[in-house]
C-alpha cells in the first residue's frame, strides 16, 4: 500500500513578498511583489521596483523575474 504523492502546490499569495529583478534600457532594477489580483479571471501579481515602476504580471512573467533574481541579474 504505497501512499499517492500529491505534487507541491502553493497559492497565489506564496509569491507576495518575493523579490525579482528586471532589466530594463540595459539597467537591471530589484523589485517585490505586493500583491496578487484577480480582475478578469486571470491571476496578476503586482510588482513595485526601486525606480517606483509598478507592474502586473502573469505567472510565466513572473517566473522569470524570480529565475533573474536568483542568478543576481544575469
Amino acid at each position: 500500500n504505497k501512499k499517492m504523492m500529491r505534487p507541491y502546490q502553493v497559492t497565489a499569495e506564496f509569491y507576495v513578498g518575493a523579490e525579482v529583478m528586471k532589466c530594463f534600457n540595459n539597467r537591471w532594477f530589484r523589485g517585490r511583489v505586493d500583491r496578487v489580483t484577480q480582475d478578469t479571471g486571470e491571476l496578476l501579481w503586482h510588482v513595485t521596483f526601486s525606480d517606483f515602476d509598478e507592474e502586473e504580471y502573469t505567472l510565466e512573467q513572473l517566473a522569470c523575474l524570480l529565475s533573474h533574481h536568483r542568478q543576481g541579474g544575469e
